[in-house]
């Protein structure tokens, strides 16, 4: 059996949905240790993006941070609901403008008062 570790290294940081008019329902956020959690595009609220090498997502209960670099392609396609999956770890040597997630946080959002 593959380690989790070593087949993340050698995939990309995010997958596209195969066609544009083809969105998918949910995103995935794939951890470095292959455990996962799956969230609805219909509960997503904002997504911010910081080039310092930040996105967050706010869901319905949860927020989502990616820490990383080049990530702004990231942010695009998440505003465009194409993501399918994202991936902490990736490609172990990604180009210059190649986005790469270092990890990914996941926390129950605040509850409005």
């Amino acid at each position: 059996m593959e380690d989790a570790l070593d087949s993340a290294s050698q995939k990309p940081a995010f997958e596209l949905a195969e066609a544009e008019e083809h969105q998918p329902l949910m995103v995935i956020f794939e951890q470095l240790d292959g455990s996962s959690a799956a969230f609805s595009y219909q509960d997503l609220r904002c997504v911010r993006y910081d080039p310092a090498g930040l996105v967050r997502l706010r869901f319905a209960a949860d927020n989502v941070v990616l820490h990383g670099r080049n990530l702004l392609s990231i942010w695009r396609a998440l505003r465009s609901r194409r993501v399918r999956l994202l991936r902490a770890g990736g490609a172990e040597m990604p180009t210059d403008h190649e986005p790469h997630i270092d990890t990914i946080t996941i926390t129950p959002a605040p509850r409005w008062e």
